[in-house]
C-alpha cells in the first residue's frame, strides 16, 4: 500500500467522490517541517480537529512525490 492509498484508508471520508481538498494556503510550520522530512527523528503533528494537520502531510506528500 502506498502512501496515499493509506491516507485514503485512514480518512474513507476522502474517497468520497465529491471530496475536494479546500483551498490551501502554505503555512510556515509546512516549510519546517519539509526540512526534516529525510532525517531520522521523529515528527508529531498536534492540533485541534480540522486544523489541517492531514492536509499539510497530504500536501508535503504530493510535492515531495513520495507516493
Amino acid at each position: 500500500m502506498n502512501i496515499i492509498e493509506t491516507f485514503n484508508y485512514q480518512n474513507p471520508w476522502r474517497t468520497n467522490s465529491q471530496f475536494q481538498i479546500q483551498p490551501y494556503f502554505e503555512r510556515a510550520v509546512t516549510l519546517e517541517i519539509a526540512k526534516w522530512l529525510h532525517e531520522p527523528e521523529i515528527i508529531v503533528i498536534t492540533g485541534p480537529r480540522q486544523s489541517g494537520k492531514t492536509t499539510i502531510l497530504f500536501k508535503l506528500t504530493l510535492q515531495r512525490q513520495l507516493v
